[in-house]
């Protein structure tokens, strides 16, 4: 493999992951993301551009998986294994009832996971003087699967 296209990779992979695990670490500035990814996609291409027209690198060979880990692929391909394994809730609502604090997490389907909702009470009791629970312990209570339709397909219950 070439060292110039070695090396362009390494870094690129290398700053790519640096910043999924900051979005991980500190979910606020992920906004910000929305614009350093698209320009460092740029940079990056420009200066694979500039490799590849001098000359100085090649796509044959082992180069060819260098290049491709030079290019965005393989952080769209880890996003979309990242949320086919571990969807993120799709929304949270919460609601009191007989004296408990119940929760309701929302998980969209995927192409590994079907759909589902867990519903979840709080092991604090609650009062009308005193509608939040002193403590943020849950009890998962039950998980309604959904097919693709949008009908119930399981429940499980706890």
């Amino acid at each position: 493999m070439n060292k110039k296209l070695l090396i362009f990779s390494i870094v690129y992979t290398i700053i790519t992951v640096f910043f999924f695990i900051d979005i991980s670490r500190d979910q606020s500035n992920s906004l910000v993301y929305v614009y350093i990814f698209p320009a460092f996609w740029l940079i990056g291409g420009i200066i694979l551009g500039l490799l590849l027209r001098s000359g100085k690198v090649k796509i044959e060979g082992w180069n060819t998986i260098g290049f491709l880990f030079s290019t965005p692929l393989p952080t769209f391909i880890l996003f979309f294994i990242t949320k086919a394994v571990n969807p993120s809730p799709e929304y949270t609502q919460e609601r009191n009832k007989n004296g408990h604090r119940i929760k309701e997490i929302k998980y969209a389907g995927g192409i590994l996971n079907p759909e589902r909702k867990e519903y979840w009470t709080s092991l604090d009791s609650i009062t009308e003087t005193n509608p939040y629970p002193l403590t943020e312990e849950y009890h998962l209570d039950s998980i309604i699967y959904y097919d693709k339709s949008g009908q119930v397909s399981k429940k499980e219950l706890n």
